[in-house]
């Protein structure tokens, strides 16, 4: 008793010699396709990254707007003499811009965590 195994993206080299004795030019085919499809997902994960990026980097320019939108508010209460309001934009801005910088913080701890204990189940 024999078992051969083989996986792969593409047929084993036998599978693929059998169908070009089907018919010819058949092989050349498949892995036209083959080629085709390697290009078409590397287009979309290049689109897919390059769009990560770019939301990445406005998500940070919008924050930053609004932050320093809100020290701006907050700055101009204080000079008009709303010194509680201005005080409290100050304050929120500064709460809220700490919570968002704690947070992705925790965030990436707990993904670099999880890749290596991926990393660990993988060995």
């Amino acid at each position: 008793m024999e078992l051969e195994a083989y996986a792969g993206p593409i047929p084993h080299p036998a599978i693929l010699q059998q169908f070009e004795a089907v018919q010819p030019g058949f092989a050349n085919r498949i892995m036209a396709q083959f080629e085709e499809q390697g290009r078409h997902r590397r287009k979309l994960e290049n689109r897919v990254v390059w769009n990560n990026i770019f939301s990445s980097t406005l998500g940070q320019i919008m924050g930053f707007v609004l932050f320093a939108g809100a020290i701006g508010g907050g700055i101009f209460l204080l000079y008009h003499d709303k010194k509680l309001e201005g005080f409290a934009a100050l304050v929120t801005a500064v709460i809220g811009a700490a919570a968002v910088l704690r947070k992705a913080e925790t965030q990436r701890q707990q993904e670099l965590a999880r890749k290596r204990e991926d990393e660990k189940k993988r060995r």
